[in-house]
């Protein structure tokens, strides 16, 4: 059996999570609060993007680190301002 799970990157949190329900009520604040960050969905512990015409994918560990170093980037290109 896998576990679904997602998470969510911020700067300098991350949130792990199993519900849907809890990532949509977290992405929500985010937003509220204007806070920059990138959800990643994990199935059976591989990150996992949405191609049209194909479904569900595994990322490659490349895309997976470019996702998350473009939110830990951004935040230090902030503090830099």
């Amino acid at each position: 059996m896998s576990i679904d799970k997602w998470v969510i990157f911020t700067h300098p949190q991350d949130h792990f999570l199993f519900d849907l329900n809890q990532v949509s009520k977290i992405e929500q604040q985010l937003k509220q609060e204007n806070v920059p960050y990138r959800t990643i969905y994990y199935l059976a512990n591989k990150p996992t993007k949405y191609v049209s015409g194909k479904g569900l994918v595994s990322m490659t560990k490349k895309e997976e680190q470019e996702i998350i170093s473009s939110i830990k980037e951004d935040k230090d290109r902030c503090s830099a301002s």
